[in-house]
């Protein structure tokens, strides 16, 4: 016999709430064992998987970021224009983000995002601290 769990969902960015019903054995492959979300819960959408990963729902993660399609192939679309990323590269950018052996433990793209966004707002924070310390952050081209 199939148990099922109820997950209560809530956005953090606005009111929106969905209450989904998993098999427990999905739900302990994907937050116990490591499964990654989009294999343990091939059935949801990628909406209702967002919100459980980030808590963001699909109408807010789609205003936060417009444009923006990665496809399982890594190819990334950004804004119209496609750029496609090879292995060294993604290698490179997700040891970045998650440490050695990044890409190999399968985070999401969104995840990896989301970490590089982080990086990216500490840095400037770090130039506006500089700057009100009185010195000129230097640029890196």
């Amino acid at each position: 016999m199939r148990e099922d769990i109820e997950l209560e969902l809530e956005c953090k960015y606005c009111d929106y709430e969905e209450t989904l019903y998993v098999p427990e054995s999905d739900y302990n492959a994907w937050a116990g064992n490591g499964v990654p979300i989009k294999e343990a819960f091939d059935y949801l959408s990628a909406g209702q998987r967002e919100l459980m990963i980030s808590s963001t729902c699909d109408t807010c993660w789609n205003k936060f970021f417009p444009n923006y399609e990665v496809s399982d192939n890594r190819t990334v679309t950004l804004s119209k224009h496609e750029v496609v990323l090879d292995i060294d590269t993604v290698d490179a950018i997700w040891e970045i983000a998650h440490g050695a052996d990044g890409w190999n433990r399968e985070f999401p793209d969104n995840e990896t995002i989301k970490v590089l966004q982080s990086f990216e707002k500490k840095a400037h924070m770090y130039d506006q601290m500089l700057e009100l310390l009185g010195f000129k952050p230097e640029e890196d081209y």
